[in-house]
């Protein structure tokens, strides 16, 4: 994956620098050796993995838990530092010997439900628990919840508030409109990354690997369809039209705070900085819609933004009280009050939808109103599952962008004709 985090963040947002977990790199909070300590004096032992910056937040978790138990059903826990993105390295094959509790990252749920490694589900009738319907089926495995969403790592708009107005900002037309009367760039995307050019994928309803993305040898990506010219034409726009767009992904703060440029895309994990460069001109809002005109074509469409949950889980090989111990603790983690304690805590980004509308909360995270709306949105996707996307989609768009920058139009047209077929046949090589 080839995505790529300003260093300052990681300070900031520690949780989130393992990045999409689908495609990035092992989880770095993953101590070389688990490390493990116990927290609580309840009568029922539950283990649970987790990274090991969270020791303090199920210390924490565990206490409040076990005020409100019943007696019979209060936890001792245990807590080893092993990471998410570690989690598929060092399950093993038999449950068993695993966890009682646990958090993985998204790639994992299909295939730990296909082995039978995790429990069924359900959060029906939970009043603690405002986790959105939209955002539980990212945990679901053909309509059954398996996995437990308590945060997320995708990316946003940010935008600075004494150029563009909360209204403007759902739509690329008003902001270009806004940073053509103010002389500025409009919009800093980084295109050539592949992580962020399926935003344009999904805009068009493009499916690069079939439909669910689980195919090695299907893609629509083709000089014969008209949505893979459009997306390939607005690319080049954004390459090629330096005017209005901004691809330097190194200089997206700075320029967004001197008021060089208007919006930008970015991760979660970025937050921070963005917060702490604009100060009271900070905004934050969903993916706009694409909806400009590019040689006499409009398409209106909205930008995609990757489901890279995190979630929680529970072990299938637990029996009787013990598996309905671990099922309650699991659902107390991500109740409306626990993430707003691991906030507190850790700063982790809430799935809660409560928490994200409470007003007193808004003000301590500023961008709670735009991940609520993010959590209620339609367009976002989850990573392409073939084996073929990890392998071979990061670098094939690297150079297909790199190949269409260099296109010139000849009679008013442009022909991506072999740009395009050289890149389908790089996806499924």
């Amino acid at each position: 994956m080839k995505k790529k985090i300003l260093l300052p963040a990681l300070a900031l947002f520690g949780m989130l620098t393992g990045g999409l977990s689908s495609c990035g790199p092992k989880d770095p909070s993953s101590p070389e050796g688990p490390s493990e300590e116990t927290y609580g004096n309840g009568k029922v032992q539950l283990t649970v993995w987790a990274p090991a910056e969270q020791f303090q937040i199920y210390s924490s978790l565990v206490t409040e838990y076990n005020k409100t138990a019943d007696p019979e059903k209060t936890v001792k826990l245990k807590v080893v530092g092993i990471g998410e993105g570690d989690i598929g390295e060092k399950f093993g094959n038999d449950p068993t010997k695993g966890p009682d509790v646990f958090q993985i990252p998204g790639n994992d749920i299909s295939s730990f439900v296909t082995k039978g490694f995790i429990s069924q589900l359900d959060v029906a009738g939970r009043e603690d628990i405002s986790i959105t319907s939209e955002t539980l089926k990212t945990g679901m495995v053909q309509s059954a919840l398996y996995a437990l969403p308590y945060t997320i790592n995708t990316y946003f708009l940010y935008y600075n508030t004494s150029q563009l107005e909360e209204t403007q900002v759902e739509s690329l037309s008003t902001i270009i409109a806004a940073a053509k009367e103010a002389n500025k760039q409009a919009f800093g995307f980084k295109i050539s990354d592949g992580f962020y050019f399926q935003a344009v994928l999904r805009a068009m309803g493009l499916d690069i690997y079939g439909e669910g993305g689980t195919s090695n040898s299907s893609s629509d990506f083709t000089s014969t369809n008209e949505a893979a010219v459009w997306a390939t034409r607005f690319s080049h726009e954004l390459l090629t039209n330096e005017t209005l767009y901004n691809t330097e992904y190194a200089t997206f703060i700075n320029e967004l705070r001197d008021g060089k440029i208007l919006s930008v895309v970015d991760g979660t994990w970025n937050f921070g900085n963005y917060k702490d460069a604009l100060g009271e001109n900070f905004g934050c809002a969903i993916l706009p819609k694409i909806d400009i005109t590019l040689d006499g074509h409009t398409y209106d469409n909205q930008l995609g933004a990757p489901i890279d949950n995190k979630f929680v889980v529970v072990n299938s090989s637990l029996k009787g009280e013990k598996l309905d111990v671990a099922k309650d603790f699991a659902y107390y983690t991500v109740s409306d009050a626990a993430q707003k304690i691991k906030f507190e805590l850790k700063s982790i980004i809430p799935t809660a939808d409560k928490l994200l509308n409470d007003e007193d909360f808004k003000k301590t995270f500023l961008m709670a109103g735009a991940v609520s709306d993010y959590n209620k949105s339609t367009a976002n996707f989850s990573n392409p599952t073939a084996t073929k996307f990890n392998a071979n989609f990061w670098g094939a768009i690297e150079g297909f962008c790199a190949s269409i920058k260099t296109v010139s139009p000849s009679g008013g047209q442009y022909d991506f004709t072999k740009a395009i077929d050289e890149l389908n046949a790089a996806l499924l090589k």
